[in-house]
């Protein structure tokens, strides 16, 4: 008896694999997943994953219980969704079945064939190529419970590359004996077609076939015969022709190289095992290691194929909380996501102290469309799947779920259609409490319209006592008077258009709807009479709630129009302001940038003519020292050459005392100079600069130019207009 080491406990499915936890399961949420085809969209869902056990994964997901775990789960979809943002066109690195039988290595004396030898070579690429994806993405700790299961061993996976080829055979290399052996046999082949191909070439035409070649009957090479040959030719017989006139024989000058090949062959698989089982032995201590790296390979396969529908489906990340109340925005169906078709979203949203949302409205109106979605949304959220929703959707923990819709009738428990929905109700009533989710399509139908009503009141009224969150849909006038202050209940409907006569689709909280069986059988061509009477039979109260809906119905699609058009109007106003206020940051970097210039330019001339002047006083000392009489002709050259200096960088033109005046200023003259006080404002006519006057003399001024001070004449300056003088010129 083959003995074995001790091997490790492994689960057959763990969390890693897909299979999400639910400590409580019950017959209502079972039966309520049922309804709402859970296991159709988890089917969509696996249609997107890689491997047969990413598949397999998310087909086995269920509503998770803990809060904590289903919002991680969610987490991890969403991580996972951004890095496949990231990353258009990259695929998850898989791994055959075959690699599931690492864990046989862990026998003592087991071989594992070639098959499941190359499965875990291609286990081992992947794990080490996902590893080193998840670390250089930055998300390797955020999906650690995966990621730190992935293992790299190199070591391993090069042993197994040099010896198991492309096709799962053992190469030649893997072994130098191995190599000896099937050389020999090579040879050996060879020697034996040679041999036996002379000795076809040498028989009688009598005995020999036409266009004979040796070939392989049994594992032995045979040459055709014709069948009178037998006994002329000797040897053995393998096998004969159709209609028995060849023979297949294998000659005796073949037989003991034959012979000779068959014990090669078998050499070779001795070899062939003894390798298969130290390359068993090599993956032994790792076994569990690696099985548990498949683990987290299905794993995040499973995760990506969450994510891909995710994105797919435009959906986005919900918060899951206990406190959380119920808040689908942009909801939609994902079978009719899936379907291609343009979907009209809807917002659902269950306030403070609201326990119960009665929705009514026309047939095909998508009441129904409308709870499934909610539920679909609800489980798929706490298992682990994003849904088709928007961002600000938070979903409660729900306990439990239940579902009564449709046409429920059994023909084997002689069920009808309300004895059964009567059955669900019994189920849900001993059940439902205030961590539930229940959802009623149709409710009271299926027996007389006043009993119905008055039963799915009682129901709906014990339910939202009860706190659970319930959704409902009806035709029947009972259910739309129920809300009230207070109740816990409000009323709600679907749309639709009585102009156009077809649903809009658009979910309308607060209000209930109108049936419109009336008008739809108005428009199909009823006997005008029958619906007049029918009209009457109604009843006034009735009429007149219809026509305070319609009348409502119609108020607020002006409202929407209008609030449609100011939102259009709003946009308009927004974009002209942050053009404006582009223009207004351009403008003032302009003037920033122009004064800076300005300043720059400043601060150059300055520096310049205070350069000249420092170069005119040391001309007027050295004439001073050679020629005190040539003081005042030295003095007028030196501003001459200050002013020329001064013109020169400031880029005006340069002007003589007697030029033409600059724009805005009168001559200044000797009859202005009693008028001259300190500090009054000059212009200078050579170059139109600013200056301040410091002090005047019989004919000359001093003036003072960004705290440089000239000695001037008159004729180099002008007054600005709008001074005393020359307002008295």
């Amino acid at each position: 008896m083959t003995s074995s080491r001790p091997r490790s406990r492994r689960p057959q499915r763990t969390e890693a694999a897909g299979a999400l936890s639910n400590d409580r399961s019950t017959a209502g949420s079972d039966h309520a997943l049922t309804v709402l085809e859970f296991r159709r969209a988890l089917e969509i869902v696996a249609a997107r994953a890689a491997s047969g056990e990413g598949k397999d994964g998310v087909l086995a997901l269920r509503p998770i219980a803990g809060e904590a775990e289903a919002r991680r789960e969610l987490r991890r979809v969403g991580i996972v969704m951004d890095f496949l943002q990231e990353r258009p066109g990259w695929t998850v690195p898989t791994a055959p079945p075959s690699a599931r039988k690492v864990v046989e290595a862990e026998i003592r004396g087991a071989a594992l064939d070639p098959s499941a030898l190359s499965g875990v070579r291609a286990a081992l690429a992947a794990s080490r190529s996902l590893r080193a994806t998840l670390r250089h993405a930055g998300v390797f700790a955020e999906l650690a419970t995966i990621a730190k299961a992935l293992v790299a061993l190199p070591d391993i996976e090069a042993k197994l590359d040099h010896a198991i080829g492309p096709d799962d055979e053992i190469l030649d290399r893997s072994s130098p004996e191995l190599g000896r052996i099937r050389h020999r046999m090579r040879t050996t082949k060879n020697r034996i077609v040679r041999r036996m191909t002379n000795f076809a070439q040498r028989l009688p035409k009598r005995l020999a076939v036409p266009n004979a070649s040796v070939s392989v009957r049994d594992g032995r090479y045979v040459i055709p015969v014709r069948r009178e040959g037998r006994g002329e030719v000797g040897g053995l017989v393998h096998d004969e022709s159709r209609s028995g006139a060849t023979l297949f024989i294998e000659p005796p000058v073949a037989i003991e190289l034959t012979n000779e090949l068959r014990s090669l062959e078998r050499a070779e698989e001795r070899e062939v095992r003894r390798v298969l089982a130290l390359l068993t032995a090599l993956l032994a201590p790792r076994a569990d290691a690696i099985a548990g790296a498949l683990d987290a390979l299905a794993r995040f396969d499973s995760l990506c194929a969450r994510a891909l529908t995710a994105l797919a489906w435009g959906g986005s990340v919900p918060e899951i909380s206990a406190d959380a109340r119920l808040r689908l925005v942009d909801g939609r169906h994902p079978f009719l996501v899936e379907g291609g078709r343009p979907v009209v979203p809807f917002t659902l949203s269950f306030d403070d102290e609201e326990h119960a949302v009665v929705v009514s409205g026309p047939n095909a109106g998508g009441k129904s469309v409308l709870l499934r979605a909610t539920g679909l949304a609800c489980a798929l959220s706490r298992s682990g799947v994003v849904p088709p929703v928007g961002p600000g959707t938070s979903i409660p923990v729900f306990s439990d779920f239940f579902a009564d819709m449709g046409d429920e009738q059994s023909i084997a428990d002689s069920l009808s259609t309300f004895s059964a929905h009567l059955h669900n109700l019994a189920d849900l009533l001993a059940r439902a409490d205030a961590r539930s989710l229940v959802l009623l399509d149709e409710l009271g139908a299926g027996t007389d319209p006043k009993e119905g009503g008055a039963l799915a009141c009682g129901v709906i009224e014990e339910l939202a006592a009860r706190g659970a969150t319930v959704l409902a849909s009806s035709h029947l006038g009972e259910l739309k008077r129920l809300a009230s202050p207070g109740s816990g209940i409000v009323n709600a409907s679907l749309e639709f258009d009585q102009e156009l006569m077809h649903p809009t689709y658009r979910f309308v909280k607060g209000r209930p709807g109108r049936s419109y069986g009336l008008t739809l059988a108005r428009s199909s061509g009823l006997p005008r009479g029958v619906v007049e009477r029918a009209q009457e039979l109604l009843g006034e109260e009735e009429t007149r709630l219809d026509e305070l809906l319609t009348a409502l119905q119609k108020r607020e699609r002006e409202a929407a129009s209008l609030s449609d058009r100011l939102e259009i109007e709003r946009a308009r106003l927004s974009r002209m302001a942050t053009e404006l206020e582009g223009r207004d940051k351009k403008l003032r970097s302009f003037e920033k940038a122009a004064a800076g210039r300005a300043r720059r330019e400043a601060r150059a001339m300055l520096l310049g003519a205070r350069r000249e002047i420092e170069r005119v006083i040391r001309d007027l000392r050295r004439e001073v020292r050679q020629d005190a009489g040539r003081l005042e002709e030295a003095s007028r050259a030196a501003r001459a050459r200050v002013e020329k200096e001064a013109g020169r960088r400031s880029g005006e033109p340069e002007l003589s005392g007697d030029g033409p005046l600059p724009r805005g200023t009168v001559p200044l003259t000797a009859s202005d100079l009693p008028t001259l006080a300190r500090g009054q404002e000059l212009v200078l006519r050579a170059n139109a600069t600013r200056a301040t006057v410091r002090s005047v003399r019989s004919d000359r001024v001093v003036v003072e130019i960004g705290g440089l001070r000239l000695d001037l004449a008159l004729s180099e300056l002008s007054v600005p207009t709008g001074t005393s003088r020359s307002r008295r010129s």
